[in-house]
């Protein structure tokens, strides 16, 4: 059976082969075609099995069609959605996804860009370390359009997609208040980063609030999360008689949770526990842990939206968009 093509798909549904060709490209927005235009346009390709040369697209708009995506860990439940999210929304636009992941390595992730860059990716999207502006300067000076998400560079001009991580840590901490916690203990990772930074400033913040000066003492930095780090973080904030535990990640949670229970600890009976990052183990958890749900779908389709604006843009500049969305408190038996 021989391929169908654009006039294929142009005949089929009485519209010009232009028209399709925009569709199939992923200008849709960008030539103002109706909703209702794009998904004729799409269904009647799929339904005739339609398959786009790539090759020649590429060699025409001088794109490779392809997006790069670095994040810290794609093994991440957070990471691991975001990614999902990310190459069905790319996908629909008629672009591939590469995959990456600096495990929170500065070196590799430097390396890592300067390949996706070598592959000529149209745009990137990145979760930074906390060390990547110059390599982004670098993306800078060639033109290569990139969206930050999860982790923003205040010391970089570049688009942000993120959580609000202040308002949602301070409802979080505000709820463990209510419930007649005093004294909360925090268990962290790689504080140094925007959105772990903002966690830790919304729990000091909520403390302050409710007349309680923050100690420093009851905040422990596990470093990358490595479990026996986290298991231990636990014992040292229990030898501290805290009455409550913020974990704020839930990869640093899941392992914290089982020390706990290792240890026979009762929650919320004889310490608390809330999460950022929540998840299906958080509610499947015996008791459910309260936890902050981050907007991670929606992080993702923006971040797309986004980076496919600016690369239709060709090089125009652009405004850097920083968009904080809200969190959302599961408030539950712990």
């Amino acid at each position: 059976m021989s391929k169908a093509s654009i006039k294929d798909i142009a005949l089929l549904l009485g519209v010009s082969k232009t028209t399709v060709s925009w569709v199939l490209s992923g200008q849709s927005q960008h030539r103002k075609i109706s909703d209702e235009t794009r998904d004729r346009v799409l269904e009647a390709a799929k339904s005739l099995h339609f398959e786009p040369n790539y090759f020649a697209k590429g060699l025409y708009s001088g794109r490779s069609q392809t997006i790069g995506l670095l994040v810290p860990d794609v093994e991440n439940p957070f990471f691991a959605r975001m990614a999902r999210i990310i190459e069905s929304e790319a996908e629909k636009q008629q672009y591939s996804v590469m995959y990456c992941s600096s495990e929170e390595d500065s070196v590799k992730e430097d390396r890592l860009i300067r390949m996706l860059y070598s592959k000529k990716v149209d745009g990137m999207i990145i979760a930074p370390t906390n060390h990547a502006e110059e390599t982004l300067e670098h993306l800078h000076r060639n033109n290569v359009p990139f969206i930050l998400v999860d982790r923003d560079l205040e010391r970089i001009s570049a688009p942000f997609v993120g959580t609000d991580n202040l308002s949602g840590t301070r409802e979080l901490i505000a709820h463990m208040l209510s419930k007649g916690c005093r004294k909360i203990g925090v268990i962290c990772s790689v504080p140094d980063i925007s959105s772990v930074r903002l966690r830790l400033e919304g729990y000091r913040a909520s403390l302050k609030m409710a007349g309680i000066e923050p100690n420093e003492q009851l905040i422990v930095d596990v470093g990358y999360g490595d479990s026996a780090c986290i298991r231990q973080g636990v014992d040292t904030l229990l030898s501290r008689g805290v009455d409550a535990i913020f974990f704020t990640a839930n990869s640093i949670a899941i392992p914290g949770l089982k020390r706990l229970k290792d240890l026979k600890i009762n929650i919320p009976g004889q310490v608390s526990v809330g999460s950022f990052d929540d998840m299906d183990l958080m509610s499947l958890h015996e008791p459910a842990i309260t936890a902050v749900e981050q907007p991670v779908d929606d992080i993702a389709r923006m971040a797309v939206e986004l980076l496919i604006r600016r690369i239709n843009a060709k090089g125009e500049t652009h405004a850097s968009e920083k968009v904080m969305l809200p969190a959302k408190l599961h408030t539950r038996d712990s």
